[in-house]
């Protein structure tokens, strides 16, 4: 005969346990992948703002040691190129900004690494003494925007250092 007293699993809670168990590994797997996929995306982020300031700051810079004075305008409009000139001993003494295949080309040389620029508007400001800037990217401009495919912008205003003192 079987004593009461006797400890054993049964079936249905081998079952439980079981479930439970793949509850649990499912909620990890799950907030694993969540995570995975929110780094690519806060990652992708970043690296396009990086190429958008790099691009601004050194648009900036030009403009900051371009003449911009009465005599010359430090900045024109010239079709969708941005000429910036700057101090005659300076070498070169013009950078030119283009946008073509998704890259701002300085001088016929890609500015920014990553093929992202959708946008590149500018407007001189005030006889040429200053640039503002609107530029906009997206990590791959081919496709649209979705969490994997993030889009940022950058808007600044520069001016010439000789314009300000005047």
């Amino acid at each position: 005969m079987r004593s009461l007293h006797n400890k054993s699993v049964t079936l249905i809670e081998l079952l439980l346990a079981v479930v439970l168990i793949w509850l649990v590994i499912l909620a990890v797997s799950n907030i694993d992948m969540f995570s995975k996929g929110y780094l690519l995306s806060a990652e992708r982020r970043s690296r396009l703002q990086n190429e958008l300031c790099l691009v601004a700051d050194d648009i900036c810079k030009n403009v900051a040691q371009a003449p911009g004075d009465l005599t010359g305008a430090a900045v024109i409009k010239t079709g969708a190129d941005l000429i910036v000139k700057r101090e005659p001993p300076a070498s070169p003494a013009t950078f030119t900004y283009t946008l073509t295949n998704y890259k701002i080309q300085k001088n016929l040389n890609n500015l920014n690494i990553l093929p992202a620029i959708t946008s590149f508007v500018f407007n001189p400001l005030d006889n040429g003494i200053g640039v503002e800037l609107n530029i906009a990217g997206r990590y791959d401009p081919a496709l649209s925007v979705s969490p994997n495919n993030p889009e940022a912008s950058i808007s600044t205003k520069c001016y010439s250092h000789q314009a300000s003192a005047r």
